[in-house]
């Protein structure tokens, strides 16, 4: 999954950036832009028992997402097409208080739309969102009354997000994207929120 979303990410670049200078050469500036960022996330997942009548628990988790994105920039707007990687686990509150040990992993690809509220030559504040398919993978350890449990499950479900944050620009073409970040997963059931470090570059 992760090698053809990269490749998928890959291919679809080249005709953001046809049409991006396409329209810079009839006088409209739209500009193509490369970004990537990291993100720790704080969240809440849905965690699937082995029985069930024992229903379904509610675990906190602490993760890690990494995102790259190909994009177009038009005067305050930015359309990105983006993949998405990220895994979490218990923390070890969670853990004490449920008796679950669960892990999740999971790769998307989005679409994202961004705009700048705020805008400077330097300085911008954005808000944006974004929805895609995700595909993803969960192992659970499920301890109940000393007997030891290991359940996994996976799909192929909807992921969503809402976005804002703060730009500042370095240079010419390089700007650092700081920001908060909520994704959720539907079926899987998970939310989180995410603070984000981000670069961009933009041709």
């Amino acid at each position: 999954m992760k090698k053809l979303a990269f490749v998928l990410l890959s291919l679809t670049f080249l005709p953001v950036m046809a049409f991006a200078y396409s329209f810079e050469a009839a006088g409209v500036d739209w500009r193509p832009y490369i970004s990537m960022d990291a993100q720790l996330s704080l969240g809440i997942v849905e965690v699937q028992t082995p029985e069930a009548d024992w229903g379904l628990k509610k675990a906190t988790s602490i993760g890690g997402l990494f995102n790259m994105g190909l994009g177009v920039k038009h005067e305050r707007a930015r359309m990105e097409l983006s993949y998405l990687s990220r895994g979490s686990a218990n923390d070890i509150l969670s853990w004490l208080f449920t008796g679950v040990i669960s892990a999740s992993s999971e790769q998307a690809g989005m679409i994202n739309f961004y705009y700048d509220y705020l805008s400077t030559r330097v300085f911008a504040m954005y808000i944006g969102g974004g929805a895609g398919i995700s595909s993803w993978e969960q192992r659970t350890n499920y301890v109940w009354l000393g007997s030891d449990y290991t359940y996994n499950r996976s799909g192929t479900d909807f992921i969503g997000g809402i976005y804002t944050g703060m730009s500042f620009t370095i240079a010419d073409a390089f700007s650092i994207d700081l920001g908060l970040n909520y994704y959720r997963t539907s079926v899987l059931n998970f939310s989180s929120f995410g603070w984000k470090f981000g670069l961009r570059y933009t041709l």
